[in-house]
């Protein structure tokens, strides 16, 4: 895990956009309630009933990246946990936290600072060993946390899972479905390229 150190960063209030790689120490008043919107990667907001893709990280698997947009947080004490539950029983398949710091956007709210993938919850969700249903094109329940200190919000959306923008190569489908176990599904080893297909 990349742990992103935001340490002697100057307070800056929320009309003043700051550096996206930078995280900012006042966003919003922090004796105000945390207000979160939460968004998917590259920062897009994630709405009720989206579909949102998948990703193939280098440490092998399929992950789904989820965070926030927050107000009223120091963005360089903020914490996320992300998970995946189904909304038939309840079950959660998937769960992750990490640091996420935020940087103050011209538009008053903290966004994931730059790159995002680094800021935002990357839930391990396939192989789907645990689930009792397909995570792909199927509604599931994403729940979000964001502690700042000992203050804390919670948000949650249904979603979509896609396996519409993951590499063919590392084969979404077969990872994703209900039940899969990793090893099964020939794709390469974490860290590994895949062979050049033959013709």
């Amino acid at each position: 895990m990349l742990l992103l150190g935001c340490g002697g960063v100057d307070a800056v209030p929320v009309d003043a956009p700051t550096d996206p790689t930078r995280c900012s120490s006042t966003i919003g008043d922090r004796r105000a309630p945390i207000e979160l919107i939460p968004v998917a990667l590259e920062d897009v907001v994630i709405a009720d009933g989206d579909r949102v893709s998948l990703l193939a990280p280098p440490q092998g698997g399929i992950v789904l990246v989820a965070g926030v947009r927050a107000k009223n947080v120091d963005g360089c004490a903020t914490q996320i946990t992300a998970a995946l539950r189904d909304p038939v029983s309840n079950a959660l398949v998937g769960v992750e936290t990490r640091p996420a710091p935020l940087y103050a956007g011209a538009d008053g709210w903290g966004h994931p600072i730059t790159p995002t993938f680094f800021a935002l919850a990357n839930v391990a969700v396939c192989p789907a060993t645990a689930a009792t249903r397909d995570i792909f094109d199927q509604p599931w329940i994403v729940e979000f946390q964001l502690e700042d200190g000992a203050r804390r919000a919670v948000a949650s959306r249904t979603i979509t899972p896609t396996c519409e923008f993951v590499d063919p190569m590392w084969n979404c489908p077969c990872q994703c479905a209900a039940g899969s176990v990793g090893g099964t599904c020939g794709v390469p080893e974490p860290g590994v390229a895949a062979a050049p297909a033959s013709n």
